[in-house]
């Protein structure tokens, strides 16, 4: 009953991230799904309006439209930054084995083995008003290999996500 629990615990963290994951023969593959998150579109049109609204302000009254510019410009690079984080984001896949992980991003793929592996690291960043969250892999060696990236707006909820899916990977395919 309580696996039940976790595994739709699991499912819904990756549901609620855009992740897909796909179980068989005791290896698990992660991968980002093609949606775009809702946050960042939605910060992103704010941030266009607050422009043009800004430009027109600017045509009419001077000052307040200097003013509405100076705070949409950077909100709106803030998160063009992170819509491009996030389309990196879709080209990495994450297999894990019997023996290892695999992290493949584009062409490129790192493998680390599960006797290596000392700890999941899970951090949250903030920028503005949306947060990115991270697993990385730290091995004992002191390797640090990022995991998974996820995006949000509320830190509570993506800290929450980051422990669910890392705790789940942990007990169901690390430590078996």
């Amino acid at each position: 009953m309580e696996e039940k629990i976790r595994k739709d615990l699991f499912v819904k963290a990756m549901e609620a991230n855009n992740l897909e994951f796909e179980e068989r023969d005791n290896a698990l593959i992660i991968k980002k799904s093609k949606e775009r998150n809702t946050s960042i579109r939605l910060y992103t049109v704010l941030s266009t309006v607050g422009i043009i609204l800004g430009l027109i302000l600017f045509l009419f009254l001077g000052r307040i439209g200097i003013v509405v510019m100076g705070i949409s410009i950077p909100a709106l690079f803030v998160t063009v930054n992170l819509r491009e984080r996030e389309k990196d984001s879709e080209k990495k896949t994450v297999a894990i084995g019997a023996e290892r992980i695999d992290i493949r991003e584009g062409f490129k793929s790192k493998k680390v083995n599960l006797q290596d592996i000392s700890e999941f690291k899970t951090n949250v960043e903030r920028y503005r008003n949306l947060y990115v969250g991270n697993i990385a892999i730290v091995t004992e060696g002191g390797m640090s290999y990022e995991f998974l990236e996820i995006f949000g707006n509320d830190e509570v909820l993506v800290q929450d996500d980051l422990i669910i899916i890392s705790n789940y990977i942990i007990e169901n395919f690390i430590s078996v």
